[in-house]
């Protein structure tokens, strides 16, 4: 029997090598399956350190734009450490197997050949690199490894398994490329495997598998997404030709043979009900090339699937004619979102570059479905291309500020050309008929971040910035939140929306009913705005855009909507020659004037609002007032509540609409994902096995229209944060834009969260936290805020 450890380097996803593993148990032999650190993104957005890192990392620029218009290096991972290197070699020692599997990706062959050389530096074992990247440059491959397996790895990797049991050799078996001498040999490639419904599921059993990464070794390692979602491949290959695509390689490879082959929806279901045994789950994720086409197809599956696993899934589609049945059928079958990829807005980029068959007609008709159907979608942007034009640069932003129903996100990458595709020969081919024009990084920088405002931002902001030319030469501006929130409160442009004036007065009204509490007043008082420096530099360039600046939009939705007592003071500006502390002692008179033989008493608050500082400024003057200021272009960002002020109102609430504790046994607490619950002596212990520990709790009956507040007592192993995520009328699933979080310590907590007034509907998904180890819950209790 052969003993074979695959490594996946920064992806526990890890489709490919899950699926080899599970080829060679099929066959009868053993397999081991090491993760070797998480990747530096997007994990490191939320840990700092592997973002600080993961930049000391030399990696293939793999190049995408965050959601401010700032590049970032994809696959990415922190540095590998002695102790790691140490762990490593260890691991290999104590599997001893008789030949090591690693998936390789082209961006990250510097990482994997560098492992490698560690490998081989202790331990006389073959290594076979596999995978796309592998597959379409087995040349460079060859330089760091023993063999490169072209093409499909599962009938390969069962021949050598076999080949090992037996004693012999594998240099002759089909797809493996490996050296002799200088010469390259590249045996014959085996047929592509016709009916996929014979391949084993996925291997994501824990057994076996492990975790190297800050200098541990896991054992035992149960993840298996980051995302908690079940990632499965319904298919292989795909219809289309695009040039940037490995599939393009591969059609090539494989000219002679059907390409696209689906298993069937039976083989699919039966997968996601093994799964579930293993993985709790509550989305699935299609990763097929494109999952919308055959209508027949889709109709099986849709009845097996709403009957057997009725979980909301995400898919891709592609922008062609004709497809309303198909969506219905997505839609009904669960699909609550989709990538709806556009990559250029230019017919001509698409077809005369990227080889990608494309109509902006087709691609708004499919959007408007979508948003007939109430389905949102991401879309997929290519761009930084040498062909690419200001005009086309234009046409794409066009498509984006015209397409009938906005994209939830856009997903922005520069051109990575992945060697032996068709846009590495175009780009290395070029001639009289077909130069490379080459704009300036800056031009793209500036278009880029106009194409992520058609998310965020109206059309009136976009048009501005069109016509604003200092944002043009000077596209760092677009990505400074600062910068960018003085000239909307300047020019009176993207106003507050209604879900944003709600909780700007929610945070208001929290204040005020605290104040309520305590017998005294609560006043609002809005001063000028503090720019009057940047007017005579960047302000002086610009006009006036908008009919309300978002101070006039909150100021007259709290007087119509709320009960709190508004100030306007931007009438006293001062010399707009003065420096900001210079015209805040402009206020005091002012305000004292105005309060003068109303009031004998009051405190006038300017500084950050903190309940314990307040209580005793309370008590020492014994005010009746409390006059909180702020400045009219601090209305951007929504303020925080202050918890304190959250647990005030919360226990002068008596309507409890849930309790959780002892005195119930933390019934109705069920384990969502990477947790196990065990209710003891001391409290409910929620046991998180992985990153991203999620619990429901029991169905609430919420009032409309009224703030809901949940306490929780929990103790944390380490410095993280709790998340309470909700479902409503709009969004029936937990989303991140539906939730609230508060930071924990290492040791016992309690947090107030309060929920802004929403159709609540369904359960409530409480997440402990986002490390390992173990928590335990005390006490949560749901109170109706009263005052």
């Amino acid at each position: 029997m052969a003993n074979i450890l695959f490594i996946s380097v920064n992806d526990i996803n890890a489709h490919g090598s899950r699926m080899l593993s599970a080829a060679v148990k099929k066959a009868g032999h053993e397999s081991s399956l090491l993760f070797f650190k998480r990747p530096g993104y997007p994990y490191s957005f939320y840990h700092k350190k592997y973002w600080n890192e993961a930049k000391k990392i030399k990696t293939l620029d793999w190049i995408g734009i965050d959601h401010n218009g700032r590049p970032y290096q994809y696959s990415r991972g922190p540095v590998i450490t002695s102790n790691e290197k140490k762990l490593l070699i260890s691991l290999i020692t104590d599997i001893q197997p008789d030949a090591i599997g690693i998936s390789v990706t082209a961006p990250l062959i510097n990482r994997i050949a560098e492992i490698t050389k560690i490998i081989k530096g202790s331990i006389d074992l073959p290594v076979i690199w596999g995978g796309a990247g592998a597959t379409i440059d087995p040349e460079t491959c060859l330089k760091f490894c023993d063999f490169v397996c072209v093409g499909e790895g599962e009938k390969t990797i069962a021949k050598i398994a076999d080949c090992i049991e037996n004693n012999t050799g594998f240099h002759d078996v089909e797809n493996l490329c490996y050296m002799d001498g200088d010469v390259i040999i590249k045996n014959r490639l085996s047929a592509l495997i016709d009916n996929l419904d014979e391949l084993p599921f996925p291997d994501i059993s824990p057994h076996g598998k492990y975790l190297i990464e800050d200098d541990t070794l896991v054992n035992n390692f149960s993840e298996i997404s980051y995302s908690g979602r079940y990632h499965v491949m319904g298919s292989r290959g795909c219809l289309f030709n695009c040039s940037y695509c490995t599939e393009s390689y591969y059609k090539k490879l494989y000219q002679s043979e059907k390409f696209l082959r689906r298993r069937s929806p039976l083989s699919i279901i039966n997968e996601l009900k093994s799964a579930k045994e293993i993985f709790e789950f509550q989305i699935v994720q299609f990763e097929d090339e494109i999952f919308s086409l055959d209508y027949e197809w889709l109709k099986e599956y849709k009845e097996l699937y709403t009957k057997e696993i009725n979980l909301p899934f995400s898919c891709y589609v592609y922008p062609k004619k004709n497809l309303d049945r198909q969506l219905r059928l997505l839609k009904d079958a669960g699909m609550f979102d989709t990538c709806l990829s556009l990559q250029s807005g230019s017919e001509k980029i698409n077809r005369e570059f990227f080889h990608r068959p494309f109509k902006k007609e087709n691609y708004y008709a499919v959007a408007r479905q979508l948003e007939a159907l109430g389905l949102v979608y991401y879309t997929d942007i290519i761009t930084y291309c040498p062909f690419e034009t200001e005009d086309d640069l234009k046409e794409t932003l066009e498509v984006l500020m015209e397409v009938p129903a906005k994209p939830k996100t856009i997903y922005i990458n520069k051109l990575y050309v992945l060697k032996n595709t068709d846009v590495e020969t175009i780009i290395h081919k070029e001639d009289s008929t077909r130069k490379a024009v080459r704009l300036p990084d800056r031009l793209f920088d500036y278009y880029v971040r106009l194409f992520q405002f058609t998310v965020s931002e109206n059309k009136q902001f976009i048009d501005f910035c069109r016509q604003s030319k200092i944002f043009r030469w000077f596209p760092f501006i677009l990505r400074s939140r600062m910068l960018m929130s003085k000239i909307k409160s300047f020019t009176g442009i993207n106003p507050l929306n209604e879900q944003e004036l709600k909780k700007w007065m929610l945070v208001l009204e929290n204040k005020r009913a605290w104040f309520a509490l305590h017998n005294v007043r609560y006043c609002l008082a809005v001063k000028a705005g503090k720019y009057p420096l940047f007017k005579k530099r960047i302000f002086s360039l610009l006009s006036r855009a908008g009919d309300k600046a978002r101070a006039e939009q909150l100021i007259e939705y709290l007087q119509n909507n709320s009960g709190i007592k508004i100030s306007d003071l931007r009438g006293y500006n001062g010399s707009e020659e003065r420096h900001r502390h210079e015209a805040d002692n402009l206020y005091q008179p002012i305000l004292e004037d105005a309060l003068a033989g109303k009031y004998e008493k009051y405190i006038l608050l300017e500084e950050e609002f903190k309940t314990g500082q307040v209580v005793d400024m309370l008590q020492e003057t014994e005010a009746d007032l409390v006059i909180e200021t702020i400045y009219e272009d601090d209305v951007i960002d929504i303020p925080s509540y202050d918890t304190d002020t959250v647990n005030d109102l919360f226990n002068s609430s008596d309507e409890t609409l849930l309790r959780i504790d002892a005195s119930n046994g933390y019934v109705g607490v069920e384990a969502l994902n990477q947790v196990q619950t065990i209710n003891d002596n001391r409290g409910l212990l929620i046991k998180a096995d992985g990153s991203d520990p999620q619990c429901i709790l029991p169905e609430v009956v919420f009032p409309e229209d009224v703030p809901v507040i949940v306490k929780v007592e929990l103790t944390a192993p380490g410095s993280t944060y709790l998340q309470i995520f909700f479902c409503t009328s709009e969004m029936p699933y937990h989303a991140e834009v539906q939730s609230v979080r508060a930071p924990l310590k290492k040791g016992k907590n309690r947090c107030c969260l309060q929920l802004v007034p929403h159709n609540f509907i369904g359960q409530l998904r409480i997440d402990p936290g986002t490390i390992k180890g173990d928590y335990l819950l005390s006490k949560l209790e749901i109170r109706t805020q009263t005052v």
